[in-house]
C-alpha cells in the first residue's frame, strides 16, 4: 500500500498497534467500500433579513424555518462533487424562495413558490458541478 503525506501514530486498544489517525484534507486516490452507515449532522441556517448563506463547508445537510418570503444566497466553500439537500419548513403559508445564481434546475429557477402550506415541508437535493452549477430538484410538501 502507497503512503500519501504523513499522520500521527497513536497506540489504540490492548493490541500494542499503531493505528495511524489522519487529520485535515484526505484526498484518497482508489475506492472505499463502506458496510455499515455513513451520515452528518444537520447544519441550522441563521436567517438575517429573511436570507441565509450555507458553508458548505460545514456539511451538506442544511435545516432552516422561514415565516417571510426567503432568499437562499450563494453557499461559501463549495466542492465540486459535493451533494446533499436542503430542508426548508414554512412557519406561514404562501411563501416563495429565491435563488441566487449558482442554483440550476430544469427550466430555470429564480424565484419559485414553495409549497404555500403552513409547517409544510421542502425539500432540495442538491449537486454541485462546480461554483457556479450547483444542481437542485425540488420536492415539496413532503409529509
Amino acid at each position: 500500500m502507497a503512503s500519501f503525506g504523513s499522520a500521527a501514530v497513536q497506540n489504540i486498544g490492548t493490541s500494542g498497534a499503531n493505528v495511524p489517525l489522519l487529520n485535515g484534507n484526505n484526498v484518497w486516490s482508489g475506492s472505499a467500500r463502506f458496510q455499515k452507515q455513513t451520515y452528518g449532522d444537520e447544519v441550522i441556517l441563521s436567517v438575517v433579513s429573511n436570507a441565509s448563506t450555507p458553508d458548505f463547508a460545514l456539511g451538506n445537510y442544511f435545516t432552516v424555518t422561514i415565516g417571510a418570503g426567503y432568499t437562499l444566497n450563494n453557499p461559501l466553500n463549495i466542492q465540486p462533487g459535493q451533494s446533499g439537500l436542503i430542508r426548508i419548513t414554512q412557519s406561514a403559508g404562501s411563501l416563495s424562495i429565491t435563488w441566487d445564481t449558482a442554483y440550476k434546475s430544469a427550466g430555470g429557477i429564480a424565484t419559485g413558490n414553495l409549497s404555500g402550506i403552513s409547517s409544510g415541508i421542502d425539500y432540495f437535493p442538491f449537486y454541485a458541478h462546480s461554483m457556479t452549477e450547483i444542481v437542485i430538484s425540488p420536492m415539496l410538501n413532503i409529509s
